[in-house]
């Protein structure tokens, strides 16, 4: 690609004339998917500017998201398409390498931004091969980022992730459980979920000063009451309920 060629192509994409495009005298980029010996026809970018090597077959196979339109080869002198994405890198690398008719990666030594960023990718493109061990791993960090991990459940409607990490979350702000349930519904179910509890707790700390005699001697309780509510409640501190 001469000088000019290269500055008009940067003009036109900072004003969204065009798409952008690899020229056939460029070296294309390489399919990174371990072993991979097929031909590439589709070149995709990364969010933060990284190509990658594709194949519009696999794409077509194994990523029902992706609209067949966006992967269609030019034939004038332009070259390929290079294919805009969203994602980072490091998830679209992996992320095609589910595209791919090969031993799954090592789920294991994924980061949870990581994961995170390729359980999007695959529920946003469709690539069923690689969303249930994206939703194992990410239920596995259900006590770690219980956030990011409820939002994704409810994005994504997985019900029973939701409801485990649910009975956790009564110790959040209002503003913080509306980012993550993302829904009306779910979020008037969480105050009155959650306001029974608070309504209990209230009760029992009111009457923390009572004992009750039993044989063994005296016992708190309130207090053993309120060791028997969800954790998220009975760890409150007391001047949340003023």
């Amino acid at each position: 690609m001469n000088e000019w060629a290269s500055f008009l192509q940067s003009a036109q994409a900072s004003l969204g004339d065009s798409e952008p495009v690899i020229s056939a005298s460029e070296r294309q980029p390489s399919c990174r998917a371990p072993e991979c010996s097929q031909s590439v026809d589709i070149v995709l970018r990364s969010s933060n500017g990284v190509l990658f090597g594709a194949h519009a077959a696999n794409l077509a196979q194994f990523a029902a998201g992706f609209p067949p339109a966006e992967f269609v080869q030019k034939e004038d002198a332009d070259g390929l398409e290079i294919v805009q994405l969203d994602e980072r890198a490091d998830v679209l690398e992996l992320l095609l390498e589910y595209t791919h008719p090969q031993r799954q990666p090592h789920s294991k030594k994924w980061t949870f931004s990581l994961l995170a960023g390729l359980a999007e990718a695959v529920e946003k493109y469709m690539v069923y091969g690689a969303m249930e061990v994206c939703k194992r791993r990410m239920e596995a960090y259900a006590t770690a980022c219980p956030h990011e991990v409820l939002s994704y459940a409810v994005k994504h409607g997985y019900s029973d992730i939701r409801d485990m990490i649910i009975p956790t979350t009564l110790s959040w702000d209002l503003a913080e459980i509306q980012s993550a349930l993302q829904d009306p519904a779910l979020i008037i179910a969480w105050v009155a979920y959650r306001e029974q509890y608070l309504k209990l707790s209230i009760a029992l700390r009111a009457t923390s000063a009572e004992t009750i005699l039993h044989r063994g001697g005296k016992f708190g309780g309130a207090r053993n009451g309120v060791s028997k509510l969800p954790a998220a409640i009975a760890q409150l501190p007391d001047d949340v309920f003023r």
